[in-house]
């Protein structure tokens, strides 16, 4: 059985699939033989990270989504937070004293989702906090 070295959570389109083992340093050496070589060429270097990074932009940015979501500037993931269980009532508890109401409770699968910024607002709790990175599909 294959088991990949690489932990990819989403399936990229874009980029053909995960890297070919040491294609990186492949490329780099060959850009580094042209400048070497003083070659009067084009070429460019698009690493894979910078594929992905591209394609999860194009599907997520200027989209309308909910107000738990934020918009990453650095990834371009929407993300929110989300507590589970026995610790969506602590978590509501702070919310409710602060007035905030803009959080998601799903009951179907007992988690309580809000925007990241409120993440602070439960420190004092010990509680488990999960990020949750989303990409809109068409």
């Amino acid at each position: 059985m294959y088991i990949s070295p690489y932990q990819v959570l989403y399936d990229y389109w874009y980029a053909g699939g995960l890297p070919v083992s040491h294609s990186e340093l492949d490329c780099l050496q060959l850009l580094e033989f042209i400048i070497d070589h003083k070659l009067k060429l084009g070429v460019q270097y698009c690493s894979l990270e910078n594929k992905h990074t591209a394609q999860i932009y194009q599907q997520n940015y200027g989209k309308q989504v909910a107000k738990t979501q934020y918009f990453s500037p650095k990834d371009y993931f929407y993300k929110s937070a989300k507590v589970f269980g026995a610790d969506i009532p602590k978590a509501l508890g702070v919310f409710k004293k602060q007035r905030y109401t803009n959080y998601l409770v799903n009951d179907d699968y007992q988690f309580l989702e809000f925007h990241v910024k409120k993440v602070k607002a439960l420190i004092k709790l010990d509680i488990e906090v999960g990020i949750s990175y989303n990409v809109m599909e068409k």
